[in-house]
């Protein structure tokens, strides 16, 4: 639970610390024929204890050739139609930016402290998909124009601070504070002979707010480890929408989470047994609050059959929340017979893990076959409901009865 779900083992690396001098780096990527772009630059600095780090990375391309064939079926009470988009190739442009400017100051293995400042940039100005649109209910060919524009910019600002205690004891502190803010804009039109039949416009600005900050405690036993911890978020996101609706939505997200950890050996069997609690709160305007309770627990049982086989079984449980988007009750059209629309009455759902795991490891093969078990009651999925008053086909979303997921996978 410390270290994050599905981690089994951690290492711990002994490494030199430089108390002077520094370095700095290119790494520089580029096509000649068209635009694409993998830049890599960082830095770092050391005085003493303390050491300054800056790195960033630039990764975009540009298509000359995009297109999207598309065929869809619709089912209404009166009959089945068909509804086929042939791609007119277009172009295409993506650009992907995170910037990281780190310090932190390291006294032995007493304590230590770091700071990180990130930045996170995602330019999606063009995405076009100019089609031909033939409805089988109609002769007619009429010119697809769809158009998805979206800039995302992230910073975020990482605070961590570690202490070792007397008596094989120690301290975690850890604080993240994020902002988010989200520009995304759709736009698809429908023209027969230059004359528009459909001229949809929507344009989202969404804004979050989050703070995330975790206190872990852990003492190592003789035959033993014991760790617990306490770990709160808390998030306010807000979205308006404009164009062909004008919505304004808010929502207040909070968890609270506390857990207990012990990690052990009993003969050939290393096992970890973690019972944790959270307190799951969300509150969207005009829409009842949900406050809830849930018991987490976490097992993960290693056996060591011989030197070459061992087994492993995982199981853990979480709770997972809807988005702001899901839940809202706000209208977007898709194209000329397609709306999405939220649903305020979802509610959060169960997310049960189970993992069973062998491996082969000798000095010439080396190999593993994991089979897992997923199940997830009141799953929130997403369904599609005709509205015979208006004749549109209505993509929204509800808690449905289950998900089971079966996957074997070998290495």
């Amino acid at each position: 639970m410390r270290y994050g779900e599905g981690v089994d083992i951690v290492l711990d690396y002994i490494t030199i610390k430089r108390t002077s001098g520094g370095n700095l780096g290119v790494d520089l990527s580029h096509q000649l024929n068209t635009f694409w772009r993998a830049d890599y630059i960082y830095g770092k600095y050391n005085r003493g204890r303390s050491e300054f780090s800056l790195s960033s990375f630039a990764n975009g391309h540009r298509y000359k050739e995009a297109w999207q064939d598309r065929t869809e079926i619709f089912h209404t009470p009166d009959g089945t139609f068909q509804r086929t988009q042939e791609g007119i190739s277009g172009r295409d442009y993506e650009m992907y930016w995170t910037t990281t400017a780190n310090y932190n100051y390291t006294k032995d293995d007493d304590y230590f402290l770091n700071a990180k400042l990130n930045f996170y940039y995602y330019d999606y100005p063009h995405n076009y998909s100019d089609a031909l649109l033939r409805n089988s209910e109609s002769m007619a060919t009429t010119h697809l124009i769809d158009n998805n524009k979206s800039l995302n910019t992230r910073p975020s600002l990482d605070l961590y601070y570690f202490r070792k205690l007397p008596r094989k004891q120690s301290l975690a502190v850890n604080v993240v504070g994020t902002y988010s803010n989200t520009d995304s804009r759709h736009t698809y039109r429908e023209e027969l002979e230059s004359i528009p039949l459909t001229d949809i416009y929507t344009k989202v600005d969404g804004k979050r707010y989050s703070v995330i900050g975790e206190g872990i405690y852990e003492k190592e036993l003789e035959t033993g480890r014991i760790s617990a911890g306490l770990k709160h978020t808390q998030a306010y996101t807000d979205n308006v929408y404009s164009g062909s609706g004008d919505y304004t939505t808010h929502m207040t997200e909070s968890e609270s989470y506390m857990y207990a950890q012990y990690v052990g050996t009993w003969k050939k069997l290393v096992y970890n047994v973690g019972l944790g609690a959270s307190r799951n709160y969300l509150s969207q305007e005009n829409v009842d609050s949900y406050n809830r309770w849930y018991f987490r627990p976490q097992v993960t049982l290693t056996y060591t059959i011989n030197e070459v086989l061992s087994a492993r079984y995982r199981y853990n449980l979480r709770n997972v929340n809807p988005s702001l988007s899901e839940l809202s009750n706000v209208e977007q059209w898709i194209d000329s017979l397609q709306v999405r629309r939220g649903n305020p009455g979802l509610s959060p759902f169960l997310y049960h893990n189970n993992a069973v795991e062998f491996h082969v490891n000798t000095a010439k093969v080396k190999a593993g076959f994991t089979f897992s078990y997923q199940y997830q009651p009141r799953m929130v999925m997403e369904e599609t409901l005709y509205d015979v008053s208006r004749g549109l086909f209505i993509r929204t979303y509800d808690n449905q009865r289950s998900s089971i997921v079966l996957r074997r996978n070998c290495i």
